[in-house]
């Protein structure tokens, strides 16, 4: 990786990374769920989650079909359960049968439960023991490197849920929003940074800077202003206005404190 990669490329080596790095794929830690990893030309294509509670056959195979369509070739299931990896081994035999009549290749079956994994389609006692194969205790190679990239896992389905539950009482800003987008919108749509869209960046920065708010005795943003600040920061140029905006007010105000000898650097 290097600073000009648009994004960063994540390796996963061996089962250990692939179910450490799971729940970041789902961007939960999955419970009594099936997950589907889709690949394609050993990449990442899309990941798919069923839950075990309701699964069944057809929904799997749907699921699968919906995958394929998508670009997969190649499958690796993982079942997450404190149930025993006996309870899904019917499951499994029967989703590998769907994939070889859908002529794609599933690459491996795991089974995971608390810190503990094996492979389905292992058989061997003395390579996939039933219990001694343990997920370790620190982060691996690919949790790290999804946390430097800016992903995260919650711990659960409903954590993640109630982090994207939508804020009580938004209704009543709705017609706000539509007036802020129709305001911004067309100077936005056009790639201009126009005078509302300055007037919204002036904005942004008394609320980024709520220490002047007090200091200089400056109103609070309300909703209103609010609103127009959110709908304005989805565009990149403002973004880079209001960072440049703020960095030169930092600049000025460490002036002020120092004096008129201080570096500007």
């Amino acid at each position: 990786m290097t600073t000009t990669d648009p994004e960063p490329t994540l390796k996963i080596s061996g089962p250990v990374d692939l179910i450490s790095g799971i729940p970041y794929l789902l961007g939960f830690k999955p419970e009594e769920s099936l997950v589907l990893i889709g690949l394609a030309h050993a990449a990442l294509v899309v990941t798919a989650r069923v839950d075990l509670a309701v699964i069944t056959l057809p929904a799997v195979t749907d699921t699968i079909e919906a995958m394929i369509r998508g670009g997969v070739s190649d499958f690796i299931l993982a079942v997450y359960t404190d149930g025993t990896a006996e309870q899904y081994r019917t499951l499994i035999d029967d989703v590998t049968i769907a994939m070889a009549d859908r002529e794609v290749l599933l690459l491996d079956a795991l089974y995971v439960t608390g810190d503990i994994w094996r492979s389905f389609m292992c058989s061997d006692p003395t390579c996939c023991p039933p219990d001694t194969h343990r997920l370790p205790s620190l982060p691996t190679a690919f949790e790290v490197a999804a946390t430097v990239a800016g992903m995260t896992a919650a711990p659960s389905w409903d954590t993640l849920a109630e982090r994207l539950a939508p804020v009580p009482g938004r209704d009543r800003l709705l017609e706000q929003l539509v007036a802020a987008q129709q305001l911004l919108g067309q100077p936005l749509v056009n790639g201009q940074l126009s005078l509302h869209a300055r007037v919204a960046v002036g904005a942004m920065l008394t609320e980024l800077e709520l220490d002047k708010t007090i200091e200089f005795g400056l109103e609070p943003v309300n909703e209103v202003e609010l609103i127009g600040m959110s709908v304005a920061l989805r565009q990149i140029p403002i973004r880079d206005d209001v960072w440049a905006a703020s960095r030169r007010a930092e600049r000025e105000r460490r002036c002020a404190v120092a004096g008129p000898h201080a570096s500007t650097a």
